[in-house]
């Protein structure tokens, strides 16, 4: 390629600061460096691509596992203990929103701890009933996400450029999450502290 190249510039070539150029300094076959960079950065997104499904993959499969509800490996103990909190949980605040007085501080803060409470406690539901489906599912995108099963090269760079945002909503949805459980602690705390006092 490099012959090439010199072939068709017809003068004499010298490597500089990793380019080849002429001796008048100019750009030595800039297409082939144009090819190079194009390649390298091909190999860069799917070096990146199959990193971001690996990572979020890897994070989905911690968290889930926490909760018990990993639909390539579940763990009952952990699921029936939060599936049995989160039940009674709930029960109790709805019991206590048809109960209590009906003032609109204590209707709009029942219903605003207990939406996330009755989420959470759906989510898990679904997953654990769905195991299955899910697990294959699973399998069959860790697969085609790791092998070049692409009909064409844009379908390849919108795998990659979707890839790209898994990791940020699981890293956004995790600390967004653990925020709301450290206000909800804490306005307990700081209300029994004001009991006390």
């Amino acid at each position: 390629m490099v012959n090439i190249c010199m072939l068709r510039m017809k003068k004499p070539e010298q490597l500089t600061s990793g380019e080849f150029t002429t001796r008048v300094d100019q750009p030595f076959c800039s297409q082939s460096v144009v090819n190079l960079r194009r390649d390298n950065m091909e190999t860069k997104m799917k070096e990146i691509g199959v990193a971001n499904v690996l990572k979020s993959y890897n994070w989905n499969t911690r968290l889930l596992k926490c909760v018990g509800v990993w639909p390539l490996q579940i763990y009952d103990p952990i699921f029936l203990f939060f599936f049995l909190y989160l039940s009674i949980h709930c029960s109790l605040t709805f019991a206590h929103l048809i109960f209590s007085p009906k003032t609109v501080d204590n209707v709009v803060s029942n219903i605003s701890e207990n939406i996330i409470l009755t989420m959470t406690l759906t989510k898990i539901t679904i997953t654990r009933i769905n195991r299955e489906s899910l697990g294959k599912l699973l399998i069959d995108v860790k697969e085609d996400s790791l092998s070049e099963k692409y009909k064409s090269k844009d379908e390849k760079e919108i795998f990659y450029k979707y890839t790209k945002l898994p990791p940020r909503f699981i890293l956004t949805a995790v600390i967004a999450m653990t925020v709301a459980i450290l206000l909800y602690y804490v306005n307990g705390l700081k209300i029994g502290l004001q009991i006390g006092n």
